[in-house]
This record gives C-alpha cells, structure tokens and sequence, in this order.
C-alpha cells in the first residue's frame, strides 16, 4: 500500500497495524511480531503504531507488546487506542504506555474520560 501510494495526487500516510492476527483465538499465515514493524518505521509516510486494542497484553508486560509500544515510542511515532470499555485506571495504563488517542467509546461518559 505504502508503495502504490507514492505516485498518486494525495498525501497518505499509514498507521501500522499492532497485531495480527486480532486475537490469539484467531489463525492467519503469520503473526506480526515487533521485529516485522520496525523496518516500517524508516518510512517517512508511516506515522505510528495502530489501534493497540490488547489491554491484557500492554497491562501484563508482554515482551513483544512491550517491544513495539518502545520502538514506537523511541521513534517518535503516534500510538492509536482502542479502548472501549475500559476504567479509568486501565487508560491509565494506556496512557503511561503511550497510548494517547483512542477511536470508540461505548457511552457519553467513557467518551469524556
């Protein structure tokens, strides 16, 4: 995408997706582990690290979660959210992590913490 994108009349930037697949209950062909990310992140049109959405593994310090939070952090890059249904004591979690934005809240009120 990041290669078909160069030549067209827009600026595109691309966000890199944090996992895959979505869950561990899911099968693909492979696993994106923080080492296939960290090439990416040279790319001046690829802005961060997308919509994390496994708060167990950012909450228990899983190495490779761990990994592509600090890469993305090092790197200057934005790191995307998804956080419906969460405390406030778990987006603080998420938020020391370096996780900033998020996309989707499931009432008014978790839209406003």
């Amino acid at each position: 995408m990041i290669e078909q994108s160069e030549h067209l009349p827009f600026d595109f930037y691309f966000m890199m997706p944090y996992c895959v697949p979505a869950t561990a209950f899911e099968h693909f062909r492979a696993a994106l582990r923080s080492e296939d990310l960290i090439s990416f992140y040279q790319n001046k049109k690829v802005i961060g690290l997308a919509e994390v959405m496994a708060f167990p593994a950012v909450s228990h310090a899983e190495e490779d979660m761990l990994q592509k939070l600090y890469d993305s952090n090092r790197l200057g890059k934005s790191i995307d959210g998804h956080a419906a249904g969460l405390s406030e004591q778990q987006l603080d979690v998420y938020m020391s992590a370096g996780i900033k934005t998020d996309h989707e809240c499931t009432a008014l009120e978790e839209g406003k913490e």
